[in-house]
């Protein structure tokens, strides 16, 4: 019974949020509840009013200033966790800041990630940034990736970092062992404590392609996958030019909205599939819903390079924007940036995280906008 309301709930969050976002954002914002649920959007949140289940909010600014009984899903330029979260913690965001307890898991990502020495992880952290400062204590395992990346709290588990350069503060004491990937050796500071082995290793596996199938296949495969995508680029371009430029100027102008969205898609499109695959009447459709969820991710993440390319036509030869050839070059442009990125060792399955949620995001806004504009034409 439960996973039916979550899927209900999901679905109309889904419609709410996207049926105030028609309209283009300013400074207005949306907060509604769906029974014990929150969702919320716009530049400036500041969530004030304790939420009594899962909290999903996205905006420029995000400042979680209430406690949250449940999950928090969390997307926006700069975002500040000042009061507890009881369950888990993702977000996507420029710049995260955590300052008191995570009742489980967190998992997140963005340009600078820094928890506070007053914060406690009761879980496990995986984290991706530019800057990742772990100053808090963290009861579980840890996973951290970015360009550099401080450790300087009691770590109750594991820690496997991969960094420009990966650091040991006075504060740190870990209990089990530390493994590391970094160009630079390990700058360690006498009073860090580490109980296991200190560990080197090697990053390997990368994005387009999981790293089993690239053992399979080779790095080679990696190339092929992403020639597809630009196939699929080609044919999308090509066939729905109007349609993908306003996919474009939705992810340009409506980050934060796109993230939520992309969020709410993510999850709730396999919770429904797996609320039909209980019934054996409903396997059939919760095959089909499985199969359009697959092709979703795809169109999803190769609509983040369009969107890449179609701002590069625009600035750069804004004078060719209505020209097929110039559109499809560009397009393969944008999602060639994008693969490639995403190969960066250590952070780059977070990029690919971040346009598969923009992406999708648009993507969904966009088809629902459109069915709106079909509905009031009638």
């Amino acid at each position: 019974m439960r996973k039916i309301f979550a899927v209900m709930g999901c679905a109309v969050a889904i419609a709410a949020i996207a049926a105030t976002a028609q309209s283009p954002m300013k400074d207005d914002r949306v907060e509604r509840d769906f029974g014990t649920d929150r969702f919320a959007a716009g530049n400036a949140l500041i969530i004030a009013k304790a939420v009594a289940g899962d909290l999903i909010a996205a905006g420029g600014n995000v400042d979680v200033a209430t406690t949250v009984a449940g999950d928090a899903l969390l997307a926006g330029g700069e975002v500040a966790v000042n009061k507890k979260v009881s369950q888990s913690l993702y977000s996507v965001s420029g710049k995260l800041f955590v300052n008191d307890s995570i009742g489980r898991n967190a998992r997140v990502a963005g340009g600078q990630i820094e928890f506070s020495p007053i914060s406690e992880v009761s879980g496990n952290v995986s984290t991706a940034g530019g800057q990742v400062l772990l100053k808090g204590r963290i009861n579980g395992n840890v996973q951290a990736a970015g360009g550099r990346v401080l450790i300087d709290a009691i770590i109750g588990g594991d820690v496997e970092a991969t960094s420009g350069q990966v650091e040991l503060g006075p504060n740190a004491k870990i209990a089990g062992k530390l493994r590391y990937a970094s160009r630079d050796p390990i700058m360690r500071d006498p009073a860090a404590k580490v109980a296991g082995n200190v560990e080197t290793f090697e990053p390997s596996g990368g994005w387009p392609m999981p790293e089993n199938m690239e053992h399979r296949m080779g790095r080679s495969g990696g190339w092929v996958w992403t020639i597809g995508l630009l196939i699929v680029a080609t044919v999308l371009i090509t066939l729905m030019p109007t349609f993908y430029t306003r996919v474009a100027e939705t992810l340009r102008s409506r980050v934060g909205m796109s993230l939520l969205i992309g969020f709410v898609t993510l999850i709730c499109v396999p919770a429904l599939a797996v609320l039909f695959l209980i019934t054996i009447i409903g396997v059939p459709l919760a095959l089909l819903i499985i199969a359009a969820y697959l092709i979703l991710l795809v169109v999803g993440y190769v609509s983040t390079g369009l969107s890449i390319g179609h701002w590069l036509l625009n600035r750069v030869k804004s004078d060719q924007a209505g020209s097929t050839l110039w559109r499809i070059g560009s397009s393969v442009l944008g999602v060639l940036i994008v693969s490639l990125l995403a190969r960066i060792p250590w952070i780059g399955g977070w990029i690919v995280l971040i346009a598969l949620l923009v992406g999708l995001g648009a993507l969904t806004l966009q088809v629902w906008q459109l069915r709106a504009r079909n509905a009031n034409a009638l």
